[in-house]
Formats: C-alpha cells, sequence, structure tokens
C-alpha cells in the first residue's frame, strides 16, 4: 500500500479491508491524527514482539472503532497498541465460535483490556438498552441502542471463553458500568448469568430464555434483585410444564416481595404445551399471547374472569399458529468481500 502520509494525516474515517501486519498498520495510524472513526477488517498481529517497544499509537480524536473478523489475539494486541479519545465507542464483529475455541488467549490479559474499554465507554455514555450473551465459547457484551450518525457502530465486545470468564463476570455484574440499563436482553445466553444484587438495578424489561428461569428464580429466592422490574419476555422453542412450574415460581416471588411483574410477553415462544391457568391468581398481571390460529384474543388480564384462556396445552384453546414459508435462492446470488481502503477528509 503506498500512500502519502501527507493527506492522510487529514482523514477523518478510514476503513481499511487489506491484510496488514502491525507494523505497517500502527505506522499508518501514526500518520491520522485527526481519525474520528475507523473500521478494520482481516489483520494479523505477527509483530506481536514490537509493540512493547513503542509507545501506544496515539488518536486523540477517535470515537468509533469496528474491528471485524479478527482473532481473539490479534485483537488485544491491536487494542494495547493504540489510545483513543475518552469514551471511544469499540465494536467487534461476530467471529466463528471454532475460532474461538481454537485460540487460548492470556485471558487475564485481555481481560484486561476489554474492562478499560468498557468502563471508558459506559462511564462516558449512559447505555439504556444492553445485550448479553455468556455461552460455552465466548462472552459477549452490546449496546442494542440505535445507531446515529455521530456513532455508526455500538458498543460489542466478544471475549473468547476460559475458565476465568466467570470471575471476570461476577467483577464486571458487582461494577456500576450498567447502572443505566432499563432493558436487558439475556435471551441468547445459554449458560446462566451469575446475577448480582447490585447489578441492573434501573432495568424495567428483561429479555430471557425459557432455560434461564430456573436461574433467576433460585437467585430470587435469596436477594433482592432487578428491583424495578416490570416487564418480562420470553423466548424458546416450546414452554413445557417444567418451565412453567418456574414461571409461576418467579412470578409469584416477585408479588411476595412487592415488587410484582406487570407484563409477560409470550409472543417470542413457538409452541405451548403448558397450561397457565394458575396464573390468573396473580390479579393485574397483563399476559400476552403466543400467536394461533383458534383464537382472536391477543392478550388477557388476569383476574378478569377468563382463566380458561390460560389453557394452552388444551386445544378447545389454544391451536399454535403455523405460516408457511417459501424459500428460495435467486440465481447467482453469492456473497462477495472486496478489499482495499477508503477515507473522508
Amino acid at each position: 500500500m503506498d500512500m502519502s502520509l501527507s493527506w492522510l494525516s487529514k482523514l477523518r474515517s478510514f476503513t481499511l479491508r487489506q491484510d496488514l501486519e502491525l507494523d505497517p498498520l500502527l505506522g499508518l495510524l501514526r500518520g491520522m491524527p485527526l481519525l474520528e472513526t475507523l473500521e478494520i477488517t482481516r489483520f494479523s498481529a505477527s509483530g506481536v514482539g514490537l509493540i512493547h517497544q513503542e509507545s501506544p499509537v496515539s488518536l486523540p480524536k477517535l470515537s468509533s472503532l469496528r474491528l471485524e473478523d479478527w482473532e481473539p489475539t490479534d485483537t488485544v494486541t491491536f487494542l494495547e497498541s493504540i489510545s483513543t479519545s475518552p469514551g471511544c465507542c469499540l465494536s467487534m464483529s461476530n467471529q466463528p465460535r471454532d475460532m474461538f475455541a481454537s485460540h487460548q488467549q492470556d485471558s487475564t490479559r485481555a481481560h484486561g483490556v476489554f474492562m478499560r474499554y468498557m468502563q471508558d465507554y459506559f462511564e462516558h455514555h449512559r447505555v439504556t438498552n444492553l445485550s448479553l450473551s455468556y455461552n460455552h465459547s465466548y462472552l459477549e457484551i452490546r449496546e442494542n441502542t440505535l445507531i446515529s450518525k455521530g456513532h455508526p457502530f455500538n458498543f460489542s465486545v466478544w471475549i473468547t471463553n476460559s475458565p476465568d470468564n466467570s470471575s471476570f463476570l461476577r467483577l464486571l455484574l458487582t461494577s456500576p458500568f450498567f447502572a443505566y440499563v432499563r432493558q436487558l436482553d439475556l435471551s441468547n445466553s445459554e449458560r446462566s448469568i451469575p446475577y448480582a444484587p447490585s447489578a441492573f438495578s434501573s432495568v424495567e424489561t428483561l429479555d430471557l430464555r425459557l432455560t434461564g428461569l430456573e436461574s433467576l428464580l433460585k437467585y430470587l429466592e435469596g436477594h433482592d434483585l432487578l428491583v424495578r422490574l416490570r416487564t418480562l419476555i420470553l423466548h424458546g422453542r416450546e414452554l413445557r410444564p417444567e418451565y412453567g412450574r418456574w414461571l409461576h415460581g418467579v412470578l409469584e416471588k416477585r408479588r411476595q416481595i412487592s415488587r410484582p411483574i406487570s407484563v409477560l410477553d409470550l409472543r417470542n415462544i413457538d409452541g405451548m404445551t403448558c397450561n397457565l391457568d394458575a396464573l390468573d391468581d396473580l390479579v393485574g398481571l397483563w399476559i400476552l399471547f403466543p400467536y394461533s390460529s383458534s383464537r382472536s384474543e391477543e392478550s388477557y388480564v388476569c383476574g378478569t374472569g377468563r382463566p380458561e384462556l390460560l389453557r394452552f396445552a388444551d386445544p378447545k384453546h389454544y391451536t399454535l399458529y403455523q405460516p408457511s414459508y417459501i424459500s428460495r435462492r435467486l440465481p447467482g446470488d453469492k456473497t462477495t468481500r472486496t478489499y482495499g481502503w477508503s477515507g473522508q477528509t
């Protein structure tokens, strides 16, 4: 890549889609002190041993940083090699699971780097909508708020799973980072979240997998959690009787501590094989139904005299709506990627 650094110094936005090793990349960025938005795809940190011999590249105006399709170790190496503006929004793309599984990174080093970026971002931005995914191969923390012109990317961090992740997650949940989060999405978490009493104290709406109900119920037994929670949105393929028992336990526990759930949203459930008419005792609870082909009602307020509407396992009262889909692939429909660079002044 042959460019004159004189005009590069005026760039405010830069996108790179070409393989570069660490030294040429850092050399290029040193000539862009006015850079505000940076997006890089396909990077290889082959010069890892050289980064500690020089001070980090200073990008004092960089407010948005997007890294696509990077390997975890390369991500950590690069982030250690630059310094950004306060509150810089780091956005990492979804990386393939086998890529995470095939690399063993220094978890302590990685956690320190990501914690620094998270602390810096959440101290400068009031994040109100957050997604947290804790799975067997990775931990993801993602902001769900709408993308604006001033912030072309949402904050998102992907951390390779390691034995240290559970302790890192506990440390994260006891931090003040999420003090302003009002909507929390845990619907993509395969592993249970280690809830902390001080975490998510402002959350009003919670998206949760059906499998997460058991863990939530256990934590509610001993702690006063999610004190402002009013809306529970459930996600899953089939609401079976065991899920129904955990759900009833969660709702009943909230009522007992005078923090009742006001809205139960079941519209993201694919199938129902569990009767929920026992919930009719929770007077005032508004339940939004899964889509059905056998009824016109879309919701029910508990205690209003029609508990049969909650007998989802009874075909007389509920039949799952099953739309038919037609899937076609257009001739010559292929995904391509272009490599090169682009910039704006």
